[in-house]
């Protein structure tokens, strides 16, 4: 049997699932909740996907029914006011994301001016990025 080699891209992909899915988890409990499957029921929640991750299709099939994928596009600005603002902007929405450090400080004080707060972030230095959880 041979083992499988992975791409660099491949494997930042991987990590970046991985580490999405392990935060996910990890910022709902850090954010009081004691069920984070019922959390995510009762808020929605978007998780903004980096656009150069590609998301794995095994965290893709744990996405549950209340959660929205979103790719982050090259202009979170325009993005946060433009087409998905109502949902970004919303009071219950909560929000997931793997991106780099400046594209988080962006959403961060976006978020700020719709009063939602970072309730947790993480530094991964395997893949380079912020994991956060704002609501």
């Amino acid at each position: 049997m041979t083992t499988p080699v992975l791409s660099r891209r491949e494997l930042f992909a991987l990590t970046g699932g991985a580490v999405m899915a392990a935060g996910t988890v990890a910022a709902l409990q850090q954010d009081g909740e004691d069920d984070p499957l019922a959390a995510m029921s009762s808020r929605r929640t978007v998780i903004l996907q980096d656009r150069r991750l590609l998301l794995p299709d095994q965290v893709r099939a744990e996405l549950g029914a209340g959660v929205r994928l979103l790719t982050l596009e090259q202009d979170p600005v325009r993005m946060w006011r433009g087409e998905h603002a109502a949902l970004l902007q919303a009071a219950d929405t909560r929000l997931l994301g793997v991106t780099p450090w400046i594209e988080f400080v962006m959403i961060r004080g976006l978020a700020a001016e719709s009063r939602k707060q970072v309730r947790y972030q993480r530094f991964d230095a395997d893949s380079n990025a912020v994991v956060w959880l704002i609501a």
